[in-house]
């Protein structure tokens, strides 16, 4: 009798954590809200009508980078616990995340479009690297070693990237690969380049400038259209005509927005802290 009640207990549990995960992959948006005495993240879709719970970090924790695996049923995440930066991917359905052992303190995460490597910026006490890991956390390598490096993200192609890199105090620049300006791939300087994103069916890279606008430059000609609107943290959807965004200055609280091709903004959330979100492809 015991073992056919434990025999029910563990199919029905089996089975309440693959609907879940069906359920988790469906919905395309994720982001971090901020709250109580920590952080938590969230899964909805692009209206905003159903959104669910998937992770909550733990006491005093913030969660300054996510990244949803572009297949689906998987996301990647830093999370800052006590001074320490850990990487961690959580798949769907389960209850807790596994860590991804990296060489110093990793801060931002991006999925390459396969699916099984990670390119994260791991920043060490005097300098920061630019290194690929797989999600099973082997195969860590450094793609490049400087002062300070941020947001690497991989473009469609899976094997060209951009990041920003310090150039000095005051300014910044936004690179492709080896940054070399007479290849083409120095795509803007200037003196702060922020959050990034890449589009899913174009070259295009979002970046926030400054603290309160989106740009866009296309990552293989260096075309640029400046400032294309206030917000900051902007998402490309699918086929890169909308963009997810957080809404800047709104005190005491954000919102995330979709904009669409029409230059029309829909909130999809609540007043609240959010602090970073993705649109998987």
């Amino acid at each position: 009798m015991f073992r056919s009640l434990f025999a029910a207990a563990l199919l029905g549990s089996t089975a309440l954590a693959a609907a879940q995960a069906q359920t988790f992959a469906d919905l395309p948006i994720a982001y971090v809200k901020g709250g109580g005495s920590g952080a938590a993240i969230y899964l909805t879709n692009d209206t905003g009508s159903q959104t669910v719970k998937i992770y909550s970090s733990p006491s005093k924790a913030a969660i300054p980078s996510i990244d949803l695996k572009p297949q689906g049923g998987e996301i990647a995440f830093v999370e800052l616990r006590n001074g320490r930066l850990a990487l961690k991917v959580l798949t769907f359905g389960s209850s807790q995340p596994r860590t991804i052992t990296t060489q110093c303190a990793p801060h931002t995460v991006d999925y390459h479009p396969g699916g099984a490597t990670l390119i994260i910026a791991d920043g060490c006490s005097d300098h920061v690297m630019i290194s690929t890991v797989g999600t099973d956390g082997t195969g860590y390598q450094v793609l490049r070693d400087g002062v300070w490096f941020d947001s690497p993200r991989w473009l469609r192609d899976g094997t060209s990237y951009v990041y920003a890199r310090a150039v000095d105090a005051n300014g910044q620049q936004l690179c492709r690969n080896g940054c070399d300006s007479s290849g083409g791939e120095l795509l803007w300087s200037g003196p702060q380049v922020g959050r990034m994103d890449v589009g899913r069916a174009g070259d295009d890279v979002l970046f926030d400038r400054g603290t309160s606008y989106i740009s866009k430059v296309n990552a293989l000609t260096g075309e640029l259209q400046s400032n294309m609107f206030s917000g900051i943290g902007g998402h490309f959807s699918p086929d890169d005509t909308s963009i997810l965004y957080t809404t800047p200055h709104s005190k005491p609280g954000d919102y995330l927005q979709i904009r669409n091709a029409n230059g029309l903004s829909t909130r999809i959330t609540d007043k609240g802290t959010y602090a970073v979100s993705d649109w998987r492809p």
